[in-house]
């Protein structure tokens, strides 16, 4: 049991509360308690799996995932830290240094950079992925990502686009904008529908490097430092 006031301190020593502390609180003696888990630990830790999910316990659960080959745990990690890196590549960072804009020089604009450079040939490949059992293959790779449909879905979401700028109904039109729109959302990502999503106006990559070059000249207008991250077509695939 832990001691919440103690935890927003950020000390976890005092967080910890002994089962004589614990057993006050719940106005019970520490035998009581004592006897509480061990029954706890003889009856409902130990008993059957049930058919019902309901009733099933965290450790139950636990213990119906498939267990994890340690072999070749090695190999697993360097692919993770590869998929990492390549993610990275692809992660654009947006910064900007807070300092006022009228001493010349100083870093008023967002800088674009990428917080890593991947090496030529250290891509993860289908064939290395294809070699893990299964249950320990990744979903997203810098290159490749789980999808619904094999087919690329930005040319639907063009044509719906351009059915919505040649109707004159209003009644369609807003039909056919809100498909347009639910099929962003919904829809798996391609090369098209992540270019159509970066250029939504209420993306603050987008609004915030104007922001700062209107006010370039200005010792008026103080903004904070940014940083601002535009998310990697596969990362983005899989939220």
């Amino acid at each position: 049991m832990l001691d919440l006031s103690n935890i927003f301190n950020k000390d976890m020593k005092k967080a910890i509360m002994s089962k004589e502390k614990l057993a006050e609180m719940l106005r019970v003696t520490p035998e009581a308690l004592k006897a509480f888990e061990k029954s706890y630990q003889l009856h409902s830790m130990n008993e059957p799996i049930s058919d019902n999910l309901f009733k099933v316990n965290a450790k139950q659960a636990a213990s119906l995932n498939p267990k994890q080959d340690v072999h070749g745990k090695g190999k697993v990690q360097d692919l993770i830290d590869r998929i990492v890196n390549e993610l990275l590549d692809q992660a654009l960072i947006y910064e900007y240094d807070g300092k006022p804009g009228f001493t010349y020089g100083n870093i008023y604009s967002c800088n674009q950079t990428r917080t890593v450079k991947v090496p030529e040939n250290s891509e993860v490949t289908l064939e290395e992925i294809n070699e893990l059992p299964k249950e320990l293959r990744p979903d997203l790779t810098g290159r490749y990502v789980k999808k619904s449909l094999s087919d690329g879905t930005g040319d639907a979401l063009l044509e719906q686009y351009q059915q919505y700028l040649n109707t004159k109904d209003p009644r369609k039109k807003r039909f056919l904008y809100d498909h347009f729109r639910q099929g962003l959302d919904m829809l798996d990502l391609d090369g098209i529908s992540y270019a159509i999503l970066d250029r939504c106006q209420n993306s603050i990559g987008n609004w915030f490097p104007r922001l700062v070059n209107a006010i370039f000249y200005s010792d008026f207008f103080q903004l904070p430092k940014t940083k601002i991250m535009k998310v990697p077509l596969p990362v983005l695939q899989m939220s």
